[in-house]
């Protein structure tokens, strides 16, 4: 079978104790390759800050909410130590919102391309959108995310003026990395 989490869990949840062997095949998703971080830049800064490990986890339980059964990914706005917005990825219209048939839009791309068509809202842009909404400014605050953010999430951290982005997981597609430091956003990974 190809080795992906779905399969993975097909296997464990179906077929336990069959002798099953897992080839390295990329079929529309597959977790492992997708959530790691594929190259660490060697000026990386890395937090192992119990205050920041408490923010992760803070978004880790937002992500905790998402209905997206490929991916959950939360995000927590934060000033002076407090928790200012927290979001998470769902489906827009509403979290209730029904895919389809057909899944996801996302599904019928390679892994890196056409990333913004989607019919989700990524938990930075929920973030971000919050915020607006509220005519909140996050000018100088930072942004805790469980996963790297995505290019199109970048260019909305940089306008919004986030100084800091924190993250937990790598991203396949590092092009984000580009746009933050262009924009002086200051990277952090957290262990």
């Amino acid at each position: 079978m190809p080795d992906e989490d779905v399969n993975r869990h097909f296997v464990e949840a179906h077929l336990a104790g069959e002798n099953i062997t897992f080839v390295s095949v990329f079929l529309r998703w597959d977790k492992q390759i997708s959530t790691r971080e594929f190259e660490v830049p060697p000026d990386r800064a890395i937090s192992r800050d119990e205050a920041d490990r408490a923010m992760m986890s803070a978004a880790s339980r937002e992500a905790a909410r998402s209905p997206d059964w490929w991916r959950q990914i939360g995000a927590v706005a934060v000033r002076d130590g407090k928790i200012l917005l927290a979001g998470f990825n769902r489906p827009v219209p509403s979290k209730d919102y029904t895919l389809g048939p057909f899944g996801d839009p996302r599904s019928n791309f390679d892994a890196g391309e056409h990333f913004e068509l989607a019919k989700t809202i990524h938990a930075e842009a929920a973030v971000i959108a919050e915020a607006a909404r509220q005519g909140a400014s996050l000018a100088g605050a930072s942004l805790y995310v469980t996963t790297f953010p995505c290019p199109v999430c970048a260019k909305s951290i940089a306008a919004a003026g986030i100084s800091r982005v924190y993250y937990a997981k790598g991203y396949s597609l590092l092009d984000a990395e580009d746009v933050l430091r262009a924009y002086g956003v200051e990277i952090v990974m957290v262990k």
